[in-house]
């Protein structure tokens, strides 16, 4: 592919993808001309989680049962000690704090403080 982009007297050139963000010689006039680097597209989040599709947490190791990631105990019947829990702003259903995509609405949720 080429990059479009046009000198100050109007020519029209056609540039490499390699000198984006580069100064060339325009062939006609000899002018300087930026070349533009390429915008990157904006994609919501709902492409993005539709692009990943369904989510289904890997199986517990040692174990061909499902196993449920969110519940309070192990397929087992063992119980698990409460995880801390924050809200999902889209839902408002209680998730673990580790927990960037909610699995209820399927909503981004990471915040600074999960990093």
């Amino acid at each position: 592919m080429s990059i479009r982009c046009v000198c100050r007297n109007g020519h029209v050139l056609k540039v490499k993808d390699s000198l984006a963000g580069a100064v060339v010689i325009c062939p006609a006039c000899k002018t300087h001309v930026n070349v533009p680097k390429p915008q990157a597209e904006q994609v919501s989040e709902d492409v993005i989680l539709h692009i990943l599709g369904e989510h289904e947490p890997p199986p517990h190791p040692g174990t061909t049962e499902k196993f449920d990631w969110f519940a309070d105990t192990t397929p087992s019947g063992v119980h698990r000690p409460a995880a801390p829990k924050k809200s999902c702003e889209r839902c408002n259903q209680e998730v673990p704090v580790g927990t960037h995509i909610c699995p209820h609405c399927r909503t981004y949720i990471a915040g600074i403080s999960d990093f």
